[in-house]
C-alpha cells in the first residue's frame, strides 16, 4: 500500500493522523507480536485516526490477531453526517491512492463502515470489520457517561484535539483514560488539523490530570507523547496458552456464549445435561426479536435495541428473517412511543401502511420496526457452531468446584467432567440446581440460594402453532395482543397460550387452541379458520423480578455476608465476585435477544475488550443487582 505521511497533501486527515497520533504511540511497530490491541479515542472528529489505524493493520505482516478500536462519538451521529465529515476532510480521496491487496481491503472496509454505520441513538453500537478480526465500538452520547467502564485495559490512547469537539479533554476525564493505559504503551496528543499550537486550556488540564506531555518528531508536525503517571491496568487478558473456557448449557444463552468466545480466539468446552443443542424454551419452532420502543428510551428500549444491533452483525449467519415486526396498538400509542425516535428504528404507521408492511388486512395499525424479525432456532445456532467449540451432550454438571486457578465441573458422582479458568453458567431454568464451591474449605451453596431475592421464576406455556392458506400469513412478525410469528409460508405459531392452556384433556386442549386463536383473529379486517391448530411444546422459561437477564460475574455471597456491615456503610462500594464464573440466565421470552447482548458482555469481560453496552447499562443486568438493593433496603431500614 502506498504511504502517505511525510509526502501527503495539507488536506490528507489521515497521513496526519498517522503522522502523530500513532507515531506517539509508536505504531505500528508497538503492535508487532501481540496477539490482541486495544485503542481508546476520545474524539471521533472525522475519523481519520481510525482510518489511520486500520490501514497501518492492513499494510503491517505482523499485525496482531485482532484490533479493537473505542471511540467516542459525543451526540450520537447519523450517517449522512459522517459522509459529510468525509467528504469535507477529503477521506475518500486520500483513500482512493491506497494500492495492493491491502488497499482495496481498507476500501472494502469503509464502505462497509458506511454502510453499516448505526441509527442516530445513543448507545454503544459495534461495527466488525475485516472477517470479524477488527471490532469497532462507538460510544454515542455524552463521553462523561459513556467512558467509565467502556474499556477495561488500553493499549494505546489517543487524544485527539478539535476545536468543535474538545469539552470533555477535563482532568477527571483524561485521569479516567489514563488509568486505564497498560503499562509501557503510550498515548498520544494532538490537534487534529495542521495548527502549530494547542491551547494552553489543553496543557492545563494535562497538568492538572498529573500528566505532562512529551513533544516528540511526527514528521514536522506537533505531538505529543504521554506517558502513565498513575492508575493501573484492571485486568490482563489471558495468556495465549490459556485461553480456554467452559460453557454449561447449549440452548440460546450457551450456544451465543460460545460462539462469542471462539470469535476472540478461545477454544470453548460446552456441556449439556441433554441429548442435543436447544432444549427447553429455546427449541420452538420460531423465535421472534421483541425490542422495546418508549417516550423516553427507557434502559429497556436502549438494551433491547443494542442487543438487536449486535444480532445483525457477527450473529447474523443465518436463520434469521429480517422481515420487520409490527406492534398493534392505538394510532395516539404509536406516535407517542416514536416521538422523536428516527423511522429507519421504529415508525407510527397507520391501518393501511400497517397491512402493506404485514402483507394482510389487519383492523389497526401500530409501531413498525424494519430491523427487528424472526428465527429458526436450529439453523441460527447451525451457524454459531463455528471453529473451536466442542459440544459434549449426555454430560451433566451438578457441581463446580474450584481447585487452584481451574474450575472442575463435576457430575453428581464426583467425577470431573472438564476444566477450565473460565466457566459461563448458560443452563436456563436448570440453573439454580447447580452447587458451587469456591475452595475444598469454603460451604457449597446453590445458584438458588444466590439468586434467592432475584425470585427467579420457573414458567412454562406452550405456543399454539396454526395452518392458513398462503394469502391469510402475515409476512412479518405481528405483536400487540400475544404474538404472531411466521414460521413458513402456511404455518404460523400463536401465543403466548394463557397458564393452564392447553393442559388438560382433548376437549379442554380444543377450547385453549380456539382462545389462543381468537385472539389473533381478533385483529384480523376479515376473520378467518386455519386449516389445522395444534400446541407446540415451549419447555420451561426462567425470568427475574424486574425482567431483566442475568448477565455478568457471579456475586460472592460467602464474601458479600463477611463484608455485610461494611457494604451497608457503603454501599457504593462494589460486590465482591467469584473470580472466572459468569452467569447468563433469566432471559425470560426475549431469549433471542438476551443471549446475544449477555454473550457478548460477558465475552468482553472474560477477553478484557471494549464493552458492548455503557456502564449503567451493564449495572443494570449485574447478577448481583437484587443483593445490592437489599443490602440498600436495610441501610434504610437501619
Amino acid at each position: 500500500m502506498t504511504r502517505h505521511d511525510s509526502t501527503a497533501g495539507p488536506n490528507d486527515a489521515i497521513a496526519h493522523a498517522a503522522a502523530t497520533l500513532l507515531a506517539a504511540c509508536d505504531l505500528p511497530a508497538a503492535w508487532r507480536g501481540e496477539q490482541t490491541w486495544t485503542v481508546l479515542d476520545l474524539n471521533l472528529c472525522a475519523g481519520a485516526a481510525f482510518l489511520a489505524t486500520l490501514r497501518a493493520w492492513h499494510d503491517d505482516p505482523q499485525r496482531p490477531l485482532r484490533l479493537h478500536y473505542a471511540v467516542l462519538t459525543g451526540p450520537a451521529l447519523s450517517r449522512q453526517a459522517l459522509r459529510e465529515r468525509f467528504d469535507r476532510h477529503r477521506i475518500e480521496q486520500a483513500l482512493a491512492g491506497c494500492a495492493g491487496d491491502s488497499g482495496r481491503a481498507l476500501i472494502g472496509d469503509l464502505q462497509q463502515l458506511l454502510g453499516d454505520w448505526p441509527i442516530a441513538l445513543k448507545g454503544v453500537s459495534r461495527i466488525d470489520l475485516a472477517g470479524g478480526r477488527v471490532q469497532l465500538t462507538l460510544a454515542e452520547g455524552p463521553p462523561t457517561g459513556m467512558l467509565p467502564g467502556l474499556v477495561p485495559r488500553i493499549d494505546s490512547l489517543f487524544v485527539p484535539y478539535a476545536v468543535e469537539a474538545h469539552d470533555h479533554l477535563t482532568p477527571p476525564m483524561l485521569r479516567a483514560a489514563l488509568s486505564r493505559l497498560a503499562p509501557h504503551r503510550h498515548a498520544a496528543l494532538t490537534a487534529v488539523d495542521h495548527r502549530t499550537e494547542l491551547p494552553a486550556s489543553i496543557h492545563t488540564s494535562l497538568a492538572d490530570a498529573g500528566m505532562q506531555g512529551e513533544s516528540v518528531d511526527a514528521a514536522g508536525r506537533q505531538a505529543f507523547r504521554l506517558g502513565r503517571r498513575h492508575g493501573r491496568s484492571f485486568a490482563l487478558p489471558a495468556r495465549p496458552d490459556d485461553r480456554h473456557a467452559l460453557v454449561i448449557g447449549s440452548g440460546l444463552a450457551g450456544c451465543a456464549s460460545a460462539f462469542a468466545l471462539a470469535c476472540r480466539g478461545w477454544t470453548v468446552e460446552r456441556l449439556d445435561q441433554g441429548d442435543g443443542p436447544l432444549p427447553g424454551a429455546s427449541g420452538q419452532a420460531s423465535l421472534a426479536h421483541y425490542p422495546s420502543i418508549t417516550p423516553d428510551d427507557a434502559p429497556l428500549s436502549q438494551l433491547t435495541r443494542t442487543a438487536l444491533r449486535l444480532s445483525r452483525g457477527l450473529y447474523n449467519l443465518g436463520g434469521v428473517s429480517w422481515s420487520g415486526r409490527l406492534q398493534l396498538c392505538p394510532a395516539d400509542e404509536a406516535q407517542a412511543a416514536c416521538a422523536g425516535i428516527p423511522t429507519e428504528w421504529a415508525e407510527a404507521v397507520g391501518v393501511a401502511q400497517a397491512r402493506e408492511r404485514a402483507g394482510v388486512g389487519l383492523r389497526s395499525g401500530g409501531i413498525w420496526m424494519a430491523d427487528a424479525g424472526h428465527a429458526d432456532p436450529v439453523a441460527l445456532v447451525a451457524g454459531w457452531s463455528i471453529s473451536g467449540i466442542h459440544t459434549r451432550y449426555r454430560a451433566r454438571v451438578s457441581r463446580l468446584e474450584r481447585i487452584g486457578d481451574q474450575w472442575h465441573a463435576l457430575d453428581r458422582n464426583g467425577r470431573c467432567l472438564a476444566q477450565a479458568a473460565q466457566v459461563v453458567i448458560a443452563a436456563g431454568a436448570q440453573i439454580g440446581d447447580l452447587s458451587i464451591r469456591t475452595d475444598h474449605s469454603a460451604p457449597v451453596f446453590t445458584l438458588a440460594d444466590a439468586f434467592d431475592s432475584a425470585c427467579l421464576e420457573r414458567r412454562g406455556g406452550r405456543s399454539l402453532c396454526v395452518t392458513l392458506p398462503p394469502a391469510a400469513m402475515p409476512s412479518c412478525v405481528v405483536g400487540g395482543n400475544g404474538h404472531a410469528i411466521p414460521i413458513d409460508a402456511c404455518r404460523l405459531l400463536l401465543g403466548p397460550a394463557a397458564p393452564g392452556e392447553g393442559r388438560s384433556d382433548m376437549a379442554s386442549e380444543a377450547s385453549a387452541a380456539a382462545a389462543v386463536w381468537q385472539r389473533f383473529n381478533e385483529s384480523l379486517e376479515n376473520p378467518t379458520m386455519p386449516t389445522s391448530m395444534c400446541f407446540h411444546p415451549n419447555g420451561m422459561r426462567l425470568s427475574t423480578r424486574d425482567h431483566l437477564p442475568l448477565a455478568g460475574p457471579m456475586p460472592d455471597i460467602t464474601g458479600i455476608a463477611q463484608q455485610r456491615d461494611r457494604l451497608i456503610q457503603r454501599d457504593r462500594l462494589s460486590l465482591p465476585t467469584i473470580d472466572g464464573l459468569w452467569v447468563a440466565a433469566g432471559f425470560g421470552g426475549r431469549g433471542l435477544l438476551w443471549s446475544v447482548l449477555s454473550a457478548e458482555l460477558i465475552a468482553a469481560r472474560i477477553d478484557v475488550t471494549p464493552a458492548p453496552l455503557q456502564r449503567s447499562l451493564a449495572q443494570a443486568l449485574d447478577p448481583g443487582r437484587f443483593i445490592r438493593r437489599v443490602i440498600r433496603r436495610d441501610r434504610n431500614s437501619v
